[in-house]
């Protein structure tokens, strides 16, 4: 699991929800909290964060659902509409129960319109994401 800590390079930032960065080859990066429930609020204080950090460039995303406990519809909804703005591409690192069945959810109803799929291994997901480097 990707630890949020002082190895990470570029600008950290820690919203209710979640810890966010942008790594050295570009991808961004985002660890739900520990028994967070993300919900429209949550996701609005976070994209505000993805936009600052991707400054209308779509980068590819790597995000951990590891910790999360629930993600509301109206969350689903905003994430799946809102993350092609800074999102090329998206590898959800799931591997809790909770985790598997919110990213199932995710792209059984929510249809993202840029590529994303469900890992269970951060390396296999980093792999994944370095296709869509520019």
């Amino acid at each position: 699991m990707t630890e949020f800590n002082e190895k990470q390079s570029g600008e950290r930032f820690e919203t209710v929800g979640s810890f966010i960065w942008v790594d050295g080859e570009g991808i961004l990066h985002i660890i739900v909290k520990p028994k967070v429930v993300l919900t429209q609020q949550t996701i609005m204080e976070d994209i505000v964060i993805y936009e600052k950090v991707c400054a209308d460039s779509p980068r590819p995303l790597l995000i951990n659902l590891d910790n999360i406990s629930q993600m509301d519809r109206s969350a689903r909804s905003i994430a799946s509409r809102e993350m092609p703005r800074f999102a090329s591409a998206t590898a959800m690192v799931i591997g809790s129960p909770v985790s598997r069945v919110l990213g199932n959810l995710f792209l059984g109803f929510s249809r993202p319109a840029i590529p994303v799929q469900l890992f269970e291994d951060e390396v296999a997901a980093l792999a994944w994401l370095r296709k869509f480097l520019a």
